[in-house]
């Protein structure tokens, strides 16, 4: 055996290798050496250890099956979903508490700013139920009379609904209606129509001193029970030049522009005041319900007797100051004049001319622009004397008709201011 490199092949000196035997270990030819060295490596055999290509194939099966190089970093997952989680649960407690206060802040104004008062003027009517009695249209109508008849106004309007939606219903109160004369309420009732599933009935009863005939008109509700169609009658009061002037229905203060629900009877208006009051011919007179649409009534004013006579003393008091002024032009006076030259201070001397027929023809009224307002004219004959600066002397005569005018708004201890006018 020769020592050294030598070329890989069959040694003489050796036997050559037997064939590996199928189905052992896999082999390979030895392993030449290197050059110049002595290391003998031997020939791998079946019976020695795998090949490198199987512990190769076993190393990267064993990679595969450890996960471990894929798992996260410890608690990072954790920490950021432990911090959505307080997000959200931040969020959600800030809604609850957006909402507990919006329901809180929402029940005290409604506490604060709601308004306890009883409005008085308004009418609240029973709706009708299921366990209220069933009317025939002839129980409906003799009902809703009778009920008028004893002045039971509000029994009366709890048989059906209101004629208009807009009107004031200052009337509609036992206060108001008890100042209706008994000979203005329905009475002598009778019922001329007979059949029991009517929608109109046929009455005739006695109001204001005569027979009145008319028909009403009826709705039946789902239980079968009948009611009016409308209970009352929407009225308007025209009065030219009235803003100023209070009035009264039946001692009801009210609104004459605005519209007013009224039932069948009589209204007499008034003023309140001393001296204007309204003609019987201003009364108004409900005889039925038989209006489709508002009933527009015309009430005129007028100055009372009290007030013409009152009137009258006013202005000759103011005249009697104005004659008895030392001035060329009194203030508010029916009399003054524009002299040529320079008047020597309190020479002027003022004179009625014709003092008894001076309101022979004073005839007052009401003014049409404010029905609060008496005017009236007068004629007036003014005669003045008066000396000059300049030691001479000059007089004036003139007649003229004035008008005179003076609020009617007080009463027997204010004074009447009057007013002239050339």
């Amino acid at each position: 055996m020769t020592h050294g490199p030598e070329r890989w092949g069959v040694r003489p000196d050796s036997e050559p290798a037997a064939p590996p035997v199928r189905g052992e270990g896999p082999s390979s030819p030895v392993t030449p050496s290197r050059p110049d060295s002595v290391i003998i490596r031997p020939m791998p055999t079946a019976s020695e250890a795998p090949s490198f290509e199987a512990l190769s194939m076993q190393s990267v099966l064993s990679r595969a099956r450890d996960d471990s190089r894929f798992a996260a970093p410890e608690g990072a997952p954790e920490e950021e979903n432990r911090r959505t989680a307080l997000s959200i649960r931040g969020l959600l407690y800030l809604a609850v508490g957006i909402l507990v206060l919006g329901v809180t802040a929402g029940a005290l104004w409604v506490n604060i700013n709601r308004d306890d008062g009883v409005d008085e003027t308004t009418i609240v009517k029973p709706k009708e139920s299921e366990e209220a009695e069933i009317r025939t249209p002839q129980q409906a109508v003799r009902g809703y009379l009778e009920a008028l008849a004893r002045g039971d106004i509000e029994e009366a309007l709890t048989f059906g609904p209101l004629g208009g939606e807009e009107g004031s219903k200052a009337l509609l109160t036992s206060e108001a209606y008890a100042a209706t004369p008994p000979e203005f309420r329905p009475s002598n009732i009778r019922i001329a129509t007979d059949d029991v599933l009517a929608t109109e009935v046929n009455v005739t009863y006695a109001l204001a001193g005569q027979d009145v005939s008319t028909a009403i008109r009826l709705t039946r509700s789902d239980s079968g029970s009948y009611r009016l169609a409308r209970t009352t009658v929407t009225i308007r009061m025209e009065m030219v030049g009235g803003d100023n002037l209070p009035v009264l229905l039946n001692g009801v203060p009210v609104k004459h522009q605005l519209p007013l629900e009224v039932v069948p009877g009589m209204y007499v208006p008034s003023t309140g005041l001393t001296y204007v009051t309204f003609p019987v011919s201003s009364n108004i007179t409900i005889l039925s319900l038989a209006y489709d649409d508002t009933a527009t009534f015309t009430i005129s004013p007028e100055l009372n007797g009290d007030g013409q006579s009152a009137f009258q003393k006013a202005a000759q008091a103011s005249l009697e100051r104005c004659i008895a002024s030392r001035e060329l032009t009194p203030t508010g006076c029916p009399n003054g004049i524009v002299a040529p030259k320079p008047v020597k201070p309190g020479s002027v001397k003022w004179k009625l001319g014709n003092p008894s027929s001076a309101f022979s023809d004073f005839r007052p009224s009401l003014s049409s622009l404010d029905q609060t307002v008496a005017v009236a004219t007068v004629t007036l004959r003014l005669q003045a004397s008066l000396d000059y600066t300049s030691g001479q002397t000059g007089d004036s005569d003139e007649t003229l008709i004035f008008g005179v005018s003076a609020p009617m708004l007080g009463g027997d201890d204010v004074a009447i201011p009057v007013t002239w006018e050339r």
